[in-house]
């Protein structure tokens, strides 16, 4: 077994366990939220109302992400990335991303040094784009290659 199929098996397999843990937190949320504003004794009702709402307001986009993460590793394990279905997965993650960003903007104003998480929301959907222009290159490139005899 290549060290690149190693590294591919175990990437789906972090997706698969982050779908688990994603899954087990839509149902138990508001409590494992109210554990961890206790924590800090800083948090208040309404900071605790906001990561809630946002949770569950970026949550049909980080469920959007993690199936076509999935689905774009596994086209990439078997030797398809460079195929249009692959190149709309990448547009597919960088909106989710975007959207994901823009919906965790409000937390900012209500949770303290709650800031990188939409920001790293918005960079990845700038990074993917890069990704997904590259990939739709590339395979623009490798279906005219397909055309030439």
């Amino acid at each position: 077994m290549k060290h690149s199929d190693l590294s591919l098996k175990a990437t789906r397999l972090v997706v698969w366990a982050l779908f688990g843990v994603f899954a087990v937190l839509l149902v138990t949320a508001p409590w494992v939220f109210r554990w961890y504003c206790g924590l800090g004794r800083t948090f208040s009702t309404v900071r605790y109302t906001a990561l809630l709402a946002t949770f569950y307001a970026c949550s049909p986009a980080a469920a959007i992400t993690l199936f076509h993460l999935n689905k774009f590793l596994r086209l990439v394990g078997e030797d398809k990335g460079f195929t249009r279905t692959a190149v709309k997965s990448l547009r597919i993650l960088s909106w989710t991303c975007f959207a994901a960003g823009l919906l965790a903007l409000p937390l900012c104003f209500f949770v303290y040094g709650a800031f990188p998480i939409p920001a790293a929301g918005l960079f990845l959907w700038l990074l993917l784009r890069v990704v997904k222009n590259s990939f739709e290159k590339a395979t623009d490139l490798q279906e005219e290659n397909d055309l030439t005899v």
